[in-house]
């Protein structure tokens, strides 16, 4: 795809509106270097296409740090739909979070739920892998136990009636997290998890792993996106990055570059889809994060962040987008 030319005149326009252009100036206030160095939380500047009424229906999906903001925006009074979701304890592996089936870490796996939800895709048995000994396992349901048919297939159908309302929100926010994706070769479902290792001892060619590029990223994006709003939908997106990093990788990179390789694509994939559609528009959640204090933002394991960071950040996207 070429590049975009802007004309001058836009680009004069658009340095005249945009109060953070100035990285570091002795005698500019509140440059990128001031901010970095402010030891606070680091605001970034936001120019929302459009504004969400208190009063709206919000969906949010992706990884972990989504439901992290879909709690806050809850406490708030928002309707959250994807709030309406919980299984019981037994239900997990270990203690984890009510919602925590719907956690999507990568984009093709939020395609896949989407997808399969509004019924865009089919797979068989509805995606569900055969364990043997009358065991079940749902790629897509993250951190849920092996399960008889009829307690794996109930989850699954509840994640997709939940997700099929996601068209008549007033507003989703997707939050994209790894470029690193399990693959499910007999079905073609691409997975939020790595298999049990029984599965894999199970079916030992029948799993795979895509380490996803841009356009990989994009393309999927895209498919998701159109499901969403369907053929006569309004539903505005607000696209995020998470900044919770992979916690291994798949690849022979040291973790630290196959991370920041893995956000810099989902980041460019974001900015990308926002700059083609007016109600598309991206919240950078993300630098937020990445360029707050360290001993402020992430808790010791340096992979998941701090409520408190958390509710920065909720707070600024509710007085930027929320109409009260």
């Amino acid at each position: 795809m070429a590049a975009k030319v802007r004309t001058l005149r836009e680009i004069i326009a658009a340095r005249r509106s945009n109060k953070h252009t100035v990285w570091f100036d002795g005698e500019v206030v509140d440059t990128a270097a001031m901010r970095l160095l402010s030891g606070e939380y680091v605001k970034i500047g936001v120019a929302p296409k459009f504004k969400i009424s208190s009063s709206a229906k919000v969906f949010t999906i992706g990884s972990c740090f989504a439901r992290n903001v879909e709690d806050k925006l809850a406490e708030r009074g928002i309707d959250v739909v994807s709030k309406r979701f919980s299984l019981p304890a037994d239900a997990y592996l270990a203690s984890l979070s009510p919602a925590a089936a719907l956690y999507k870490y990568n984009t093709h796996s939020i395609e896949s739920e989407v997808l399969s939800a509004t019924g865009r895709v089919t797979y068989p048995n509805l995606g569900l892998i055969d364990a043997g000994e009358g065991l079940w396992w749902d790629p897509l349901a993250t951190g849920t136990k092996l399960g008889d048919y009829e307690t794996v297939s109930g989850i699954r159908l509840q994640i997709q009636k939940l997700t099929s309302g996601i068209s008549k929100c007033d507003a989703v926010v997707i939050t994209l997290g790894l470029n690193e994706v399990w693959h499910d070769l007999e079905t073609g479902l691409y997975m939020n998890v790595k298999p049990p290792m029984s599965l894999i001892r199970r079916y030992s060619e029948r799993f795979g792993v895509v380490i996803s590029d841009v356009e990989d990223n994009l393309a999927s994006l895209e498919r998701t996106i159109s499901a969403i709003r369907g053929s006569a939908g309004d539903t505005k997106i607000i696209l995020t990055v998470s900044p919770a990093p992979m916690a291994a990788t798949l690849t022979s990179m040291d973790v630290i570059s196959a991370n920041t390789l893995s956000k810099a694509m989902l980041r460019v994939c974001a900015h990308t889809v926002a700059d083609r559609y007016d109600f598309v528009d991206y919240f950078p959640s993300y630098e937020i994060v990445m360029n707050s204090p360290r001993d402020m933002t992430w808790f010791p394991d340096q992979i998941h962040v701090k409520d408190e960071v958390v509710r920065f950040i909720t707070n600024y996207f509710i007085e930027q987008y929320v109409i009260e």
